[in-house]
């Protein structure tokens, strides 16, 4: 048998009270004989003898009371084989442990003036200095990290791996629970050891236990090792973030007003209110504060008027007075063009609709400087400083093919906007059959006048058409007649991004030279021609923004990829992919001075704004880890009855009730009930001669005066 709080032994040297007591009162008394009753002498004597007995007995029985007491205060237990090598606790021999530390965003909650995760280091802290003794050793896994096993072997060395958990930072990777589970069956698996144990420190929250659902954790995730899982409580949270930024969605130039929206929850059950800074390239340009109650959310609009052209980047910062303070901040970058080159082959008067679309003046204030240059050209000579090819004319042949396929894997773009009128045999020439298009067109179709085709079925995903997501009036845009189109969609090159009405496709992307590792050029391909006679979307107020928006998109088709998409746990190789970095020295910077260390390798581990060469990009954080809400016991149980947890309700006390818990069978109830029947049996004699004494003083105070003491009578009633 051990104790699991043998500190709690030194309360043994209080069953000597009883003893110094009993000593005490024993003290010495004069003895005067009185001759009226020396022959009561011999049965005093005889009772005398029964009230030292009595005395002794009940001295022995309190200070077993006190013994039992204490023993059970102090938890001892039982040591039972959990595995093979019986009891290698009490014999000595050795044992190996994993902890497994929760440091997810939740885990930097503030409370009590104190992160939870420093709370979690005290208390593995705690574990490890009761627990370990020399020739233990110890594997450290924290949940949230890229590679979360710190000791791929379990290691001799503790106070290296307490430093390992004093180094330990909150990360924003997204948890695994599960797989750090099974790294620490991983490890144990490798230990010589007997005794194998795995500890669990989390403040057991449900979007880090909700990832997999219980049923497959009940069908295919077993532990052979028990689990003590620690649960830091928390209660009354408060937490308010941002999740997202929404920024300009129209082509804008230097000099426009732009307008940034940051979206802010309040995660949390309570009250919160807020203060909300917004800064673009470090230089702040707006504040607001908002009230949102429990669950609450909403858009907060700032507008800036643009300076500079190039990449922007800034952040959403909120000051809220919260438990959490890791998602108070979001980061974006945007890119405001300098200039924009658009090639077309036609008469101005053959695009009069889209020319004025794209000319600033048309939609943008007339102050502002031109900054889309619409340049006529030819299909006889190299396409060179265009950034979009606008294409809509019927002349085209072999030189313009060549032309056209070395402009697209040059990585530049092209609009088709087939006039009403094409010759269909030379555009399938051109086009299908040289895989510039993922098909063919089949012929032009008349719709019905009195009941003319709409525009559904939109891809609002796509950059082209995100921002008409809450608008979605495209139904009320009629289509007189389009071009009908069989699309061959066996690769993941093409994209339909609008189908009519009948769901024929109505605007096409393809990449016809893409492939999984390098980007090209894109072509956007409207199966209608936009001019009155064919549509009616030329006089529709959405027609200048999509025209602006495809414009932005094929003239740098990745910028607006860039935009809040990518997330910590993304690698640079994602971004270098997206943005079409094809140098062979690739220089990655972080603008953000308040993160020390962004990149581990690859990987982007924290939030904030990067640099490569001469790309820009924001990262930000999962906000689902924002939802705080804790697992109750119940729900634990339920959905993951494999795994083997034996949960403490908070971190107070572990360090003397863990092994109780891990090795062996608590015997502190029973100890506790043998006191109480000791102090039951202790009350019982204790009254049973009070009794005794209570009528042989009643029998001596009804001695009558002056009666001889040796007649021998009896006095009775």
């Amino acid at each position: 048998m051990v104790f699991t709080a043998p500190h709690l032994l030194y309360g043994l040297i209080f069953t000597l009270v009883p003893l110094i007591i009993h000593i005490i009162a024993k003290r010495r008394i004069k003895i005067i004989k009185f001759p009226s009753i020396m022959f009561l002498e011999k049965a005093a004597e005889k009772q005398a003898k029964r009230y030292k007995i009595r005395d002794l007995l009940l001295l022995i029985l309190r200070m077993l009371v006190i013994l039992f007491l204490v023993i059970s205060i102090a938890r001892p237990v039982k040591y039972e084989k959990i595995h093979k090598g019986g009891s290698a606790y009490l014999k000595g021999k050795r044992k190996s442990i994993v902890m497994i530390i929760d440091n997810s965003i939740s885990m930097g909650q503030i409370i009590s003036g104190e992160s939870l995760l420093n709370t979690a280091k005290r208390s593995a802290e705690k574990i490890i200095k009761s627990q370990l003794k020399e020739g233990d050793n110890i594997s450290v896994i924290l949940t949230s990290d890229k590679n979360p096993i710190k000791f791929y072997d379990l290691t001799y060395n503790i106070d290296s791996a307490l430093d390992v958990i004093r180094q330990s930072r909150v990360s924003y990777l997204r948890t695994d629970i599960f797989k750090a589970l099974e790294a620490a069956e991983t490890v144990l698996e490798s230990s010589l050891y007997p005794t194998r144990i795995i500890y669990f420190i989390t403040d057991l929250q449900k979007i880090n236990f909700l990832s997999l659902q219980g049923d497959f954790i009940n069908t295919t995730f077993r532990l052979k090792y028990p689990v003590t899982l620690i649960n830091l409580k928390t209660a009354g949270i408060k937490n308010s973030s941002i999740p997202q930024t929404r920024l300009p969605q129209v082509l804008h130039f230097v000099g426009d007003k732009v307008m940034i929206r940051p979206f802010v929850k309040n995660f949390s059950d309570q009250q919160n209110n807020l203060i909300l800074k917004m800064f673009l390239n470090k230089e702040p340009f707006g504040q607001k504060t908002a009230s949102l109650g429990g669950g609450q959310s909403l858009w907060l609009d700032f507008e800036n008027q643009i300076k500079q052209s190039g990449y922007l980047y800034g952040l959403a910062e909120i000051a809220d007075g919260d438990n959490l303070l890791e998602d108070n901040r979001n980061y974006f970058t945007f890119y405001i063009p300098q200039n924009i080159t658009i090639g077309f082959t036609e008469q101005k008067n053959e695009l009069f609709f889209i020319l004025n679309a794209l000319n600033p003046s048309f939609i943008l204030d007339h102050n502002s400087p031109s900054s889309i240059n619409l340049q006529p050209t030819g299909l006889d000579k190299p396409l060179s400083g265009l950034d979009i090819l606008l294409l809509s004319k019927n002349t085209l042949n072999g030189n313009s093919k060549n032309l056209i396929s070395q402009f697209i894997r040059n990585k530049k773009s092209l609009l088709i906007i087939p006039p009403e009128d094409m010759d269909i045999d030379n555009f399938n020439e051109i086009f299908a059959k040289t895989h510039l298009l993922p098909g063919s067109i089949q012929n032009r179709v008349q719709s019905d006048k009195d009941n003319p085709l709409n525009l559904e079925f939109i891809d609002y995903s796509h950059p082209c058409f995100e921002i008409f997501e809450s608008y979605k009036s495209f139904k009320n845009i009629n289509i007189f007649h389009y071009f009908k189109f069989n699309v061959e969609l066996s690769s993941m090159n093409t994209r339909v991004l609008a189908r009519f009405s009948n769901g024929d496709p109505a605007i096409i992307e393809h990449l016809p030279f893409a492939t999984e590792v390098i980007d090209s050029g894109k072509i956007i391909l409207f199966l209608f021609s936009l001019v009155p006679d064919s549509t009616d979307m030329v006089y529709h107020p959405t027609f200048p923004p999509l025209i602006h928006q495809t414009v932005k998109y094929l003239s740098r088709p990745a910028l607006l990829l860039t935009l809040n998409k990518f997330q910590v746990g993304n690698t640079v190789e994602d971004v270098k992919n997206i943005l079409e970095i094809q140098e062979k020295k690739i220089e990655v910077k972080c603008l953000t001075d308040e993160i020390e260390k962004t990149l581990s390798g690859d990987t982007i581990i924290a939030p904030g704004i990067f640099k490569i060469n001469q790309f820009y990009f924001a990262a930000n954080m999962d906000y689902t880890e924002s939802d705080l809400r804790q697992m109750n016991v119940d729900e634990l149980k339920e959905n993951y009855q494999n795994i083997p947890f034996i949960l403490f309700e908070s971190e107070a006390d572990v360090d003397s009730r863990i092994v109780s818990g891990m090795l062996g069978k608590p015997y502190g109830q029973l100890f506790l009930f043998i006191a109480l029947l000791l102090l039951l049996f202790e009350l019982f004699i204790a009254n049973q001669w009070m009794k005794i004494l209570t009528s042989r003083f009643k029998l001596l105070q009804r001695l009558k005066p002056g009666q001889a003491a040796g007649t021998g009578q009896s006095y009775s009633e």
